[in-house]
């Protein structure tokens, strides 16, 4: 069944792609309706016809026009967040903790505050360096036969809300990126720096929150800026 799941997940992914090699077909056909109709009038409409079933399905499967997710780290709302919300919480907690989560122990054995230099550059053409925050997790599955999904962000003091940075870990030497898998397997343990940058520098205090939608619960680790 999670099997299933999985696939149904990568196809509903896959689909806007589909849709976009598709309208890039449907300009050649246009152009060859058009060669056609100039040689036999009588072609059009079947063709007209089948252009049309055509484009009624990429409307259907892509959901219209295209539509483009634009995450913003300060100041709004992060889709990341939709899902911890709906959270009920078990509770907050200090660094060094280990707490019940589901089926998942979890412990935020230590914060990492620093800097790194990043390819971009500013207008002077030097390049530019990112503060970041590292979360040091360790993440135990305790059950036998349950995969738990976990959803990460992190919160401060000024409203500002951050997901996991997905490239950080690659500039950063001497640490284990936690990485960005959701899921949790059975019996295993999972540990790594939770990565998040551009971390407003007037924050003092900070706020680590985990969800899992297995049991639809949250845990929160505070700690300071």
């Amino acid at each position: 069944m999670e099997k299933l799941k999985n696939v149904t997940v990568v196809l509903k992914n896959k689909m806007p792609v589909w849709a976009g090699v598709i309208k890039q077909k449907l300009l050649v056909a246009k152009t060859i309706i058009v060669l056609v109709h100039k040689k036999n009038k009588f072609v059009i409409p079947v063709t007209a016809l089948v252009l049309v079933a055509i484009i009624a399905g990429i409307i259907y499967f892509s959901g219209g026009e295209d539509q483009k997710v634009v995450v913003d780290n300060k100041n709004k709302k992060i889709d990341v967040f939709a899902e911890i919300e709906k959270g009920e919480l078990v509770g907050t907690f200090a660094v060094g903790e280990t707490v019940r989560l589901g089926e998942m122990e979890i412990t935020l054995q230590n914060v990492k505050r620093d800097s790194f230099r990043t390819l971009e550059l500013d207008s002077d053409g030097n390049r530019i360096n990112k503060n970041y925050v590292g979360a040091n997790l360790k993440v135990f599955n305790t059950s036998n036969i349950t995969t738990e999904y976990i959803f990460i962000g992190l919160e401060d003091d000024k409203g500002n809300q951050y997901e996991m940075d997905k490239g950080a870990g690659s500039y950063i030497d001497g640490i284990k990126d936690f990485g960005w898998a959701t899921d949790s397997y059975p019996r295993t343990i999972r540990e790594g720096y939770a990565l998040f940058t551009s971390v407003d520098q007037i924050a003092t205090n900070l706020k680590l929150i985990i969800f899992s939608n297995i049991s639809k619960k949250k845990i929160i680790f505070e700690f300071e800026r």
